[in-house]
């Protein structure tokens, strides 16, 4: 099986009105964990003093970045001929966000990340954590926005406690960077991956 773990960092939490600053492509080939690459996007707006200090994106990297449909293709080519794109939070998050975009430019994109393809750690874990499986009747993705849309108070599932909890190597990688946090999310779903099929 050939994966790409995919991560971004944006500008806010908005698909429709932010932006993507960084895009991480994680390839995975028979078995064989490829290089962590990303590439930072110019988002053609001011990046807030929350953004930098979060992401560590800084206004200067984004404003020598490449644009968006660059972006995009040169995801578009790491990516098309995967069987699976791995993320954390990434269906109602990343996808969103890359759809948005690659409508909004003409990108192909939104043909080649299609939602069956989607497998996300965001879900597996939390699902794990409410004793919850994937119905016979649903689809991955119906499995994995229904586990995400719900809202159970003080529950936590995000990437640090992900690996906090499954035993998975974290002080060698950078938070919050799409680089970090594909090596992360890969790692976690080797090790869930058994859990839910």
């Amino acid at each position: 099986m050939n994966y790409a773990v995919v991560d971004l960092e944006t500008t806010g939490l908005n698909p429709r009105q932010d932006r993507i600053t960084e895009i991480g492509c994680l390839l995975v080939q028979d078995g064989v964990i490829g290089e962590p690459q990303s590439i930072i996007v110019n988002p053609h707006r001011e990046l807030t003093s929350k953004i930098i200090e979060i992401t560590h994106i800084t206004q200067e990297m984004v404003n020598d970045g490449h644009q968006i449909d660059f972006a995009l293709d040169w995801l578009n080519r790491r990516i098309k001929d995967c069987d699976l794109i791995v993320g954390h939070n990434f269906l109602t998050f990343d996808f969103e966000f890359l759809q948005s975009r690659s409508i909004a430019v003409g990108a192909d994109t939104h043909r080649i990340l299609t939602e069956d393809k989607v497998r996300d750690t965001a879900a597996w874990f939390k699902a794990a954590k409410l004793n919850e499986l994937k119905r016979e009747s649903e689809s991955h993705a119906e499995f994995f926005r229904r586990i995400l849309s719900r809202r159970v108070y003080g529950l936590k599932f995000n990437l640090l406690l992900a690996c906090q909890e499954l035993g998975v190597e974290y002080g060698d990688v950078s938070q919050h960077r799409a680089i970090g946090d594909i090596v992360l999310t890969q790692r976690i779903f080797e090790v869930m991956q058994d859990h839910f099929k």
